[in-house]
């Protein structure tokens, strides 16, 4: 049963967000220059606060005595699940330009550096805080076997941290996305930019589509794959989509607001989860709007959006632990819909933090890095080392 009230508190708690996101940027928050996707970053900021809200509600669920298990009613499970899904979408997205390029053209050390260093270093902040919670709470210290527990949880597989089998509620479970995500980056994308080689620019949509029914038709398997590949194809071919001027310049108009909130209220609602085909196509044609600089109405580029949107990986890593010490510290069970609002902020605030102390040193260190990295990767492949020669030295290639 829907409870109107918390609705209403979750109303209020993204307008606080929002009026936080703001207040941040004239305090001078950085927001990224240059050519970006539409209105997608400031999208990615709602739906991490969606992950969040549904976390809660589990919370609430489980302090009343039920198990840690998914809401039963299809719009608390969709706040977790069909946001999710469109993070998944997102990533299809962003990388679809090295499927263009091709596997040959694309530099992987590069794409592969990058995305180190921008997801890493908060995957450690987040299992490291993790780990701290479960020893203050169960009295416990980390065993030899910690590093292992601890890379682990930064490749999205949450094993019990310190023997608690419970530990991963400490983050909410949220890390099973990212396992999803690496096998994107070093599954999916690689192999997708391989098979591309036959088929000309103008005809890579049919390769999608092909693609995109494949791993439906897959399904029957019944491998885990299957039934998040169609979300990265979908954000591929939303790639597609708007790369045509006359296209995007539809899909970005006003008047496609009321639909598009139908649309999504639809797959959200008549659906408990978003991997079915209608449900999947509903939330792609919301986020090929989006991807073509539909702002809902402003709501998505605002500069308040456009923050939490910077932040969003921060609020996706950090709201479960942020949670889980307020529902073991105070009676949230008793008065939610005051309490909701209050951990979001606190929540916006920390991973703001987290994003100018963590995430953007971060992606400049990695950015420096590359270079050393690259030449060590040269000099493996080319397989040379130095011997000396007298008062000089020579490199030998081994052949």
């Amino acid at each position: 049963m829907i409870d109107s009230f918390l609705l209403l508190s979750m109303a209020v708690s993204i307008l606080l967000a929002t009026g936080i996101g703001v207040t941040l940027y004239k305090l001078g928050f950085p927001l990224p220059t240059g050519e970006r996707f539409g209105c997608v970053d400031g999208l990615r900021g709602y739906l991490a606060i969606s992950v969040m809200f549904h976390h809660f509600i589990i919370w609430l669920g489980y302090k009343f005595g039920h198990p840690w298990v998914e809401p039963t009613v299809n719009l608390y499970n969709e706040f977790g699940k069909a946001a999710v899904s469109m993070f998944f979408m997102a990533t299809g997205l962003v990388f679809y330009p090295r499927i263009v390029d091709g596997f040959r053209a694309t530099n992987w050390l590069l794409t592969y550096n990058g995305r180190l260093f921008r997801i890493i270093p908060m995957l450690l902040v987040s299992t490291l805080l993790s780990a701290l919670v479960i020893a203050v709470e169960n009295h416990t210290m980390p065993t030899r076997r910690f590093p292992l527990e601890v890379l682990s949880w930064t490749l999205g597989v949450q094993k019990p941290l310190m023997h608690i089998a419970t530990s991963n509620l400490v983050n909410a479970a949220v890390l099973w996305s990212i396992k999803w995500e690496w096998i994107f980056y070093f599954g999916i994308l690689p192999l997708i930019a391989a098979i591309r080689i036959p088929f000309d620019r103008d005809k890579l949509w049919i390769l999608l589509i092909l693609l995109l029914a494949l791993s439906f038709q897959a399904r029957m398997t019944g491998l885990d794959i299957f039934t998040y590949m169609p979300l990265f194809i979908f954000g591929m071919l939303t790639g597609e989509v708007v790369r045509h001027g006359s296209v995007q310049k539809l899909l970005s108009q006003r008047w496609l607001t009321a639909p598009l909130l139908a649309a999504l209220l639809a797959s959200t609602t008549l659906f408990h989860t978003p991997y079915g085909l209608v449900p999947m196509v509903l939330l792609a044609a919301v986020f090929f709007c989006v991807a073509a600089g539909n702002d809902l109405l402003g709501l998505l580029s605002n500069r308040g959006a456009r923050v939490l949107g910077e932040i969003s990986f921060s609020v996706y890593v950090m709201h479960g632990i942020i949670i889980y010490i307020a529902f073991r510290i105070f009676p949230i069970e008793r008065n939610y819909i005051i309490y909701l609002p209050i951990l979001l902020s606190i929540t916006i605030l920390i991973s703001a933090a987290g994003f100018i102390l963590v995430e953007k040193p971060a992606i400049a260190f990695g950015k420096k890095a590359y270079p050393y990295a690259r030449s060590f990767v040269d000099r493996v492949m080319r397989r040379e080392r130095v011997v000396p020669t007298g008062n000089h030295t020579r490199p030998l290639r081994v052949e």
